[in-house]
Protein backbone atom coordinates (compact mmCIF):
# COMPACT_ATOMS: atom_id res chain seq x y z
CA UNK A 1 0.00 0.00 0.00
CA UNK A 2 1.56 3.41 -0.95
CA UNK A 3 1.86 5.66 1.80
CA UNK A 4 -0.55 8.68 2.04
CA UNK A 5 0.72 12.11 1.28
CA UNK A 6 0.66 14.79 3.86
CA UNK A 7 -1.66 18.01 2.89
CA UNK A 8 -0.21 21.53 2.03
CA UNK A 9 -3.12 23.93 2.05
CA UNK A 10 -2.49 27.35 0.69
CA UNK A 11 -5.09 30.37 1.70
CA UNK A 12 -5.45 32.99 -0.60
CA UNK A 13 -6.73 36.70 -0.13
CA UNK A 14 -8.94 37.46 -3.18
CA UNK A 15 -8.51 37.77 -6.77
CA UNK A 16 -6.16 35.60 -8.89
CA UNK A 17 -3.87 37.59 -10.77
CA UNK A 18 -0.85 36.51 -13.19
CA UNK A 19 2.57 36.51 -10.83
CA UNK A 20 0.03 34.85 -8.31
CA UNK A 21 -1.49 31.86 -10.89
CA UNK A 22 2.72 31.97 -11.75
CA UNK A 23 3.64 31.25 -8.30
CA UNK A 24 0.75 28.77 -7.92
CA UNK A 25 2.00 26.78 -10.74
CA UNK A 26 5.45 26.55 -9.89
CA UNK A 27 4.56 25.32 -6.55
CA UNK A 28 2.63 22.68 -7.04
CA UNK A 29 5.29 21.52 -10.11
CA UNK A 30 7.67 21.64 -6.95
CA UNK A 31 5.55 19.84 -4.56
CA UNK A 32 3.18 17.72 -6.15
CA UNK A 33 4.85 14.41 -6.33
CA UNK A 34 5.46 14.38 -2.33
CA UNK A 35 2.73 16.63 -1.28
CA UNK A 36 -1.42 16.82 -1.84
CA UNK A 37 -2.42 20.59 -2.56
CA UNK A 38 -5.58 22.15 -1.26
CA UNK A 39 -6.17 25.97 -1.73
CA UNK A 40 -8.77 28.05 0.26
CA UNK A 41 -10.06 31.22 -2.13
CA UNK A 42 -12.91 33.51 -2.51
CA UNK A 43 -16.06 32.50 -4.70
CA UNK A 44 -15.90 35.54 -6.85
CA UNK A 45 -11.90 34.23 -8.13
CA UNK A 46 -12.24 32.78 -11.81
CA UNK A 47 -10.00 29.68 -11.11
CA UNK A 48 -7.47 29.35 -14.23
CA UNK A 49 -7.53 25.24 -15.22
CA UNK A 50 -3.57 25.43 -14.80
CA UNK A 51 -4.34 26.19 -11.28
CA UNK A 52 -7.44 23.22 -10.44
CA UNK A 53 -5.33 20.62 -12.38
CA UNK A 54 -2.87 20.86 -9.53
CA UNK A 55 -4.92 21.82 -6.15
CA UNK A 56 -8.17 20.78 -5.21
CA UNK A 57 -10.11 24.32 -4.75
CA UNK A 58 -12.14 25.72 -1.57
CA UNK A 59 -14.61 28.92 -2.64
CA UNK A 60 -15.69 30.30 0.20
CA UNK A 61 -18.49 33.43 0.34
CA UNK A 62 -16.80 36.65 -0.22
CA UNK A 63 -18.65 39.61 0.97
CA UNK A 64 -17.02 43.33 0.77
CA UNK A 65 -13.37 43.52 0.13
CA UNK A 66 -12.24 46.16 1.72
CA UNK A 67 -13.60 45.92 5.23
CA UNK A 68 -14.06 42.26 4.42
CA UNK A 69 -10.58 40.53 4.49
CA UNK A 70 -10.00 39.52 7.85
CA UNK A 71 -13.90 38.17 8.20
CA UNK A 72 -13.33 36.31 5.19
CA UNK A 73 -10.30 34.46 6.02
CA UNK A 74 -11.67 33.79 9.31
CA UNK A 75 -15.16 32.44 8.21
CA UNK A 76 -13.33 30.71 4.64
CA UNK A 77 -11.00 28.66 7.54
CA UNK A 78 -13.70 28.01 9.96
CA UNK A 79 -15.36 26.16 7.32
CA UNK A 80 -12.47 24.85 5.74
CA UNK A 81 -11.58 22.88 9.25
CA UNK A 82 -15.08 21.59 9.71
CA UNK A 83 -14.69 18.78 7.19
CA UNK A 84 -11.07 18.83 5.78
CA UNK A 85 -7.90 17.88 6.84
CA UNK A 86 -4.36 20.13 6.48
CA UNK A 87 -0.93 19.16 7.81
CA UNK A 88 0.20 22.69 6.51
CA UNK A 89 -1.66 25.77 6.34
CA UNK A 90 1.04 28.43 4.40
CA UNK A 91 -0.33 31.55 2.23
CA UNK A 92 -0.14 32.93 -1.07
CA UNK A 93 -0.26 36.92 -0.53
CA UNK A 94 -0.51 39.11 2.35
CA UNK A 95 1.62 38.01 5.12
CA UNK A 96 -0.65 40.48 7.34
CA UNK A 97 -4.16 39.60 7.07
CA UNK A 98 -3.91 35.80 6.05
CA UNK A 99 -0.41 35.27 8.43
CA UNK A 100 -2.71 36.88 11.82
CA UNK A 101 -5.76 33.90 10.72
CA UNK A 102 -3.51 31.47 9.22
CA UNK A 103 -1.42 31.29 13.03
CA UNK A 104 -4.75 31.48 15.11
CA UNK A 105 -5.74 28.28 13.25
CA UNK A 106 -2.97 26.66 13.25
CA UNK A 107 -2.96 26.72 16.90
CA UNK A 108 -6.86 25.99 17.67
CA UNK A 109 -6.43 22.88 14.79
CA UNK A 110 -2.38 21.76 16.00
CA UNK A 111 -1.63 22.53 12.64
CA UNK A 112 1.76 23.27 11.32
CA UNK A 113 1.73 26.89 9.75
CA UNK A 114 4.57 28.49 7.64
CA UNK A 115 4.31 32.23 6.05
CA UNK A 116 5.55 32.85 2.78
CA UNK A 117 6.76 36.82 3.53
CA UNK A 118 6.93 39.05 0.71
CA UNK A 119 7.51 42.77 0.13
CA UNK A 120 9.99 45.51 1.54
CA UNK A 121 7.58 45.81 4.48
CA UNK A 122 10.41 47.38 6.80
CA UNK A 123 10.97 50.23 4.09
CA UNK A 124 7.41 51.35 4.24
CA UNK A 125 7.47 53.91 6.62
CA UNK A 126 10.37 56.08 5.08
CA UNK A 127 8.34 56.54 1.69
CA UNK A 128 5.59 57.90 3.53
CA UNK A 129 5.19 61.66 3.22
CA UNK A 130 2.54 62.03 6.01
CA UNK A 131 3.73 62.17 9.51
CA UNK A 132 0.55 60.37 10.90
CA UNK A 133 1.50 57.65 8.24
CA UNK A 134 5.08 57.34 9.30
CA UNK A 135 3.91 56.92 12.69
CA UNK A 136 1.49 54.20 12.10
CA UNK A 137 3.76 52.31 9.72
CA UNK A 138 6.89 52.34 12.25
CA UNK A 139 4.65 51.96 15.59
CA UNK A 140 1.65 49.97 14.83
CA UNK A 141 2.41 48.22 11.08
CA UNK A 142 5.24 46.81 11.27
CA UNK A 143 4.79 45.42 15.30
CA UNK A 144 1.87 43.54 14.05
CA UNK A 145 3.80 41.97 11.26
CA UNK A 146 6.39 41.16 13.53
CA UNK A 147 3.64 39.20 16.03
CA UNK A 148 2.34 37.08 13.59
CA UNK A 149 5.57 36.44 12.16
CA UNK A 150 6.78 35.43 16.05
CA UNK A 151 3.43 33.36 16.01
CA UNK A 152 3.95 31.05 12.92
CA UNK A 153 6.00 28.02 13.08
CA UNK A 154 8.17 28.68 9.87
CA UNK A 155 8.93 31.62 7.66
CA UNK A 156 10.19 31.74 4.02
CA UNK A 157 11.93 35.47 3.64
CA UNK A 158 11.91 35.36 -0.42
CA UNK A 159 15.34 37.10 0.03
CA UNK A 160 19.13 37.82 2.37
CA UNK A 161 17.95 41.85 3.21
CA UNK A 162 14.40 40.83 4.69
CA UNK A 163 16.06 37.71 6.40
CA UNK A 164 18.54 40.87 7.68
CA UNK A 165 15.43 43.25 8.32
CA UNK A 166 13.65 40.31 10.83
CA UNK A 167 16.89 39.03 12.61
CA UNK A 168 17.69 42.59 13.25
CA UNK A 169 14.21 42.73 14.78
CA UNK A 170 14.63 39.61 16.99
CA UNK A 171 13.34 36.57 14.69
CA UNK A 172 15.27 33.54 15.57
CA UNK A 173 17.52 32.38 12.43
CA UNK A 174 16.31 28.70 13.14
CA UNK A 175 12.98 29.97 12.24
CA UNK A 176 13.74 31.24 8.61
CA UNK A 177 14.02 29.32 5.42
CA UNK A 178 15.15 32.23 3.09
CA UNK A 179 14.50 31.44 -0.43
CA UNK A 180 13.38 33.65 -3.36
CA UNK A 181 9.62 33.25 -4.93
CA UNK A 182 9.43 29.68 -6.62
CA UNK A 183 10.20 30.64 -10.80
CA UNK A 184 10.72 28.65 -13.59
CA UNK A 185 13.07 30.79 -15.69
CA UNK A 186 12.55 28.24 -18.65
CA UNK A 187 9.73 30.19 -19.62
CA UNK A 188 11.68 32.77 -20.63
CA UNK A 189 14.04 31.46 -22.56
CA UNK A 190 16.80 34.25 -24.56
CA UNK A 191 16.50 34.08 -27.95
CA UNK A 192 19.13 34.63 -31.11
CA UNK A 193 19.56 38.13 -32.55
CA UNK A 194 17.83 36.96 -35.92
CA UNK A 195 15.06 36.02 -33.88
CA UNK A 196 14.65 39.02 -31.97
CA UNK A 197 14.20 40.89 -34.77
CA UNK A 198 10.80 38.55 -36.00
CA UNK A 199 9.76 39.26 -32.69
CA UNK A 200 9.91 43.04 -33.03
CA UNK A 201 7.90 43.01 -36.06
CA UNK A 202 5.24 40.43 -35.08
CA UNK A 203 4.55 43.38 -32.02
CA UNK A 204 4.84 46.30 -33.90
CA UNK A 205 7.75 47.09 -31.87
CA UNK A 206 10.49 49.04 -34.10
CA UNK A 207 13.41 46.68 -35.25
CA UNK A 208 15.70 50.03 -36.13
CA UNK A 209 15.79 51.23 -32.39
CA UNK A 210 17.42 50.33 -28.78
CA UNK A 211 14.07 48.67 -26.82
CA UNK A 212 14.12 50.03 -23.69
CA UNK A 213 11.52 47.70 -21.75
CA UNK A 214 9.33 48.42 -18.80
CA UNK A 215 6.71 46.09 -16.99
CA UNK A 216 4.93 45.96 -14.20
CA UNK A 217 1.87 48.14 -12.83
CA UNK A 218 1.46 51.81 -13.72
CA UNK A 219 1.70 53.21 -9.78
CA UNK A 220 3.65 56.21 -8.15
CA UNK A 221 5.46 53.49 -6.14
CA UNK A 222 7.38 51.71 -9.01
CA UNK A 223 9.04 55.03 -9.85
CA UNK A 224 6.63 56.14 -13.08
CA UNK A 225 7.78 59.51 -12.50
CA UNK A 226 10.98 58.77 -12.91
CA UNK A 227 10.43 56.53 -15.88
CA UNK A 228 8.69 59.80 -17.10
CA UNK A 229 11.59 61.99 -16.56
CA UNK A 230 14.59 59.30 -18.06
CA UNK A 231 12.19 58.81 -21.45
CA UNK A 232 12.19 62.95 -21.66
CA UNK A 233 15.80 63.26 -21.23
CA UNK A 234 16.55 60.66 -23.56
CA UNK A 235 14.12 61.74 -25.84
CA UNK A 236 15.81 64.94 -25.78
CA UNK A 237 19.62 63.70 -26.62
CA UNK A 238 18.62 60.80 -29.53
CA UNK A 239 15.72 59.16 -31.46
CA UNK A 240 17.37 56.01 -31.32
CA UNK A 241 15.66 54.30 -28.63
CA UNK A 242 11.76 53.21 -28.28
CA UNK A 243 10.46 52.13 -24.60
CA UNK A 244 8.00 49.40 -24.58
CA UNK A 245 5.93 49.77 -21.92
CA UNK A 246 3.72 46.33 -20.48
CA UNK A 247 1.12 46.87 -17.71
CA UNK A 248 -1.69 48.80 -16.33
CA UNK A 249 -2.74 51.09 -13.52
CA UNK A 250 -3.98 54.44 -12.78
CA UNK A 251 -1.07 56.21 -14.61
CA UNK A 252 -1.83 54.56 -18.34
CA UNK A 253 -2.94 57.35 -19.37
CA UNK A 254 0.00 60.08 -18.17
CA UNK A 255 2.03 58.34 -21.54
CA UNK A 256 -0.40 59.53 -24.07
CA UNK A 257 1.07 62.52 -24.35
CA UNK A 258 4.44 60.72 -26.31
CA UNK A 259 4.57 59.50 -29.76
CA UNK A 260 4.36 55.68 -30.91
CA UNK A 261 7.62 55.73 -32.03
CA UNK A 262 9.18 56.78 -28.51
CA UNK A 263 6.83 55.09 -26.48
CA UNK A 264 4.77 51.94 -27.45
CA UNK A 265 2.09 51.49 -24.61
CA UNK A 266 1.22 47.91 -25.10
CA UNK A 267 -1.13 46.96 -22.13
CA UNK A 268 -1.99 44.70 -19.78
CA UNK A 269 -0.11 41.54 -21.31
CA UNK A 270 -1.19 37.61 -20.76
CA UNK A 271 1.53 35.73 -19.23
CA UNK A 272 1.83 33.17 -21.63
CA UNK A 273 2.40 36.23 -23.62
CA UNK A 274 4.77 37.81 -21.92
CA UNK A 275 7.87 36.30 -22.35
CA UNK A 276 8.31 37.74 -26.31
CA UNK A 277 8.55 41.27 -24.56
CA UNK A 278 11.77 40.17 -22.58
CA UNK A 279 12.86 38.58 -25.92
CA UNK A 280 12.73 41.94 -27.80
CA UNK A 281 14.47 44.36 -25.57
CA UNK A 282 18.11 45.70 -25.33
CA UNK A 283 17.32 46.98 -22.11
CA UNK A 284 14.64 46.18 -18.60
CA UNK A 285 14.40 48.93 -16.88
CA UNK A 286 12.67 49.40 -13.61
CA UNK A 287 13.16 52.60 -11.75
CA UNK A 288 10.88 51.24 -8.36
CA UNK A 289 11.11 53.20 -5.14
CA UNK A 290 9.85 50.11 -3.10
CA UNK A 291 10.20 46.02 -4.02
CA UNK A 292 11.21 42.91 -2.60
CA UNK A 293 11.97 40.38 -4.97
CA UNK A 294 10.45 41.49 -8.25
CA UNK A 295 9.27 38.26 -10.38
CA UNK A 296 9.57 40.76 -13.45
CA UNK A 297 13.33 41.23 -12.68
CA UNK A 298 13.45 37.11 -12.48
CA UNK A 299 11.89 36.82 -16.04
CA UNK A 300 14.40 39.77 -17.47
CA UNK A 301 17.43 37.66 -15.85
CA UNK A 302 15.93 34.42 -17.12
CA UNK A 303 15.69 35.93 -20.88
CA UNK A 304 19.35 36.76 -20.27
CA UNK A 305 18.24 41.03 -20.91
CA UNK A 306 20.59 43.35 -18.84
CA UNK A 307 18.68 45.38 -16.12
CA UNK A 308 18.81 49.01 -14.99
CA UNK A 309 17.14 49.42 -11.54
CA UNK A 310 17.00 50.88 -8.20
CA UNK A 311 18.92 49.42 -5.52
CA UNK A 312 16.09 48.62 -3.08
CA UNK A 313 14.54 45.44 -1.21
CA UNK A 314 16.09 42.30 -2.61
CA UNK A 315 17.06 43.43 -5.91
CA UNK A 316 21.14 43.58 -5.09
CA UNK A 317 20.17 39.37 -5.57
CA UNK A 318 19.78 40.02 -9.30
CA UNK A 319 21.50 42.89 -10.80
CA UNK A 320 24.68 45.29 -9.81
CA UNK A 321 23.30 47.83 -12.16
CA UNK A 322 22.10 50.29 -10.15
CA UNK A 323 20.91 53.45 -10.21
CA UNK A 324 19.26 56.37 -7.86
CA UNK A 325 18.66 59.37 -10.64
CA UNK A 326 16.63 60.20 -13.57
CA UNK A 327 20.11 61.41 -15.14
CA UNK A 328 22.55 58.47 -13.83
CA UNK A 329 19.38 56.05 -15.62
CA UNK A 330 19.76 58.49 -18.61
CA UNK A 331 23.24 57.96 -18.61
CA UNK A 332 23.60 54.53 -18.68
CA UNK A 333 20.99 54.40 -21.57
CA UNK A 334 22.52 56.55 -24.27
CA UNK A 335 25.91 54.83 -23.26
CA UNK A 336 24.88 51.58 -24.67
CA UNK A 337 26.91 49.44 -23.24
CA UNK A 338 24.67 47.25 -20.95
CA UNK A 339 25.90 44.50 -18.81
CA UNK A 340 24.48 41.23 -18.50
CA UNK A 341 24.08 39.59 -14.55
CA UNK A 342 24.98 36.22 -13.88
CA UNK A 343 22.48 33.78 -12.91
CA UNK A 344 22.87 32.53 -9.82
CA UNK A 345 22.79 29.01 -8.25
CA UNK A 346 19.73 29.26 -6.89
CA UNK A 347 18.07 30.21 -9.86
CA UNK A 348 18.38 27.01 -11.12
CA UNK A 349 14.81 24.62 -11.24
CA UNK A 350 16.21 21.69 -9.73
CA UNK A 351 17.60 23.66 -6.50
CA UNK A 352 14.38 25.09 -5.83
CA UNK A 353 12.24 22.20 -5.91
CA UNK A 354 14.73 20.61 -3.44
CA UNK A 355 15.02 23.22 -1.18
CA UNK A 356 10.98 23.75 -1.49
CA UNK A 357 10.26 20.11 -0.62
CA UNK A 358 12.82 20.04 2.00
CA UNK A 359 11.72 22.67 4.09
CA UNK A 360 7.88 21.39 3.84
CA UNK A 361 9.07 18.07 5.07
CA UNK A 362 11.26 19.38 7.44
CA UNK A 363 8.26 21.49 9.47
CA UNK A 364 6.51 18.28 9.12
CA UNK A 365 9.18 16.73 11.00
CA UNK A 366 10.11 19.46 13.45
Amino acid sequence: MSKQKKVITFLNRFDFYPNLVAVLENYALMLEENYELKLITGDKDEIPQSISKYYQVFQYSEKKKSAGQWRYMYNALKDFFENEHTDILTNTTSPLFSGYMITLFGKKKSVKTILRLTGDLFAEKDLETKWRKRFYKQFIYEPMHLRVFKAADELIPIGQKLEADLLARGIQPTKMKTMCQPFKASSFPPISLEEKLLIKEKLGILPNKKTILFAGRLVMIKGIDVLHEIIDKVSAQSDQFQFCITGTGPLFDSFDKYPLDLVAMQGYIEHDDLHQYYQCADLFLYPTKKDAMPTVLLEALSARLPIAATKVGEIPMLTNQFFSSSDEFTEYILEGNYQLDPIPDWFAWDFQKKKYNQIFNDLLNS
